[in-house]
């Protein structure tokens, strides 16, 4: 023997789901879920938690980039690498691509002042 199910009538069935419907539209479309346990809810904190600490270290590794340093150099290697790339790509010299060698400086500026300053690097 197997199991069928309950024997509904059409017209229950259709009287349920317009029911549903309409409770649907009262909530203002939203489905609504018990709230979370502590155990999701500190999940949910660790997962945002790795993905603030994954955002910073990207910025951080793309402003090294951006001075063509590697992650965790000293002040004074930023210093240079930052004085560097400011004299090669000076708008002056390069007449023809000033837009571009503007953007270069902007960035290269944007890296220094975050890295340069040992408060805002860390």
């Amino acid at each position: 023997q197997s199991w069928t199910g309950p024997n509904l009538s059409p017209l229950l069935v259709k009287e349920a789901v317009i029911n549903l419907r309409q409770a649907f539209v009262a909530q203002g479309g939203k489905i609504l879920r018990a709230p979370p346990t502590e155990e999701e809810k500190k999940k949910e904190k660790d997962r945002e938690d790795k993905e603030k600490a994954k955002e910073k270290e990207s910025d951080e590794t793309t402003l090294y980039h951006v001075l063509d340093l590697k992650r965790g150099a000293g002040e004074d290697a930023i210093k240079k690498g930052y004085r560097k790339l400011v004299l090669q790509w000076h708008p002056d010299k390069h007449p023809k691509d000033r837009d571009e060698a503007e953007e270069k400086i902007r960035s290269i500026n944007n890296a220094y002042e975050t890295l340069g300053n040992p408060i805002k690097r860390e």
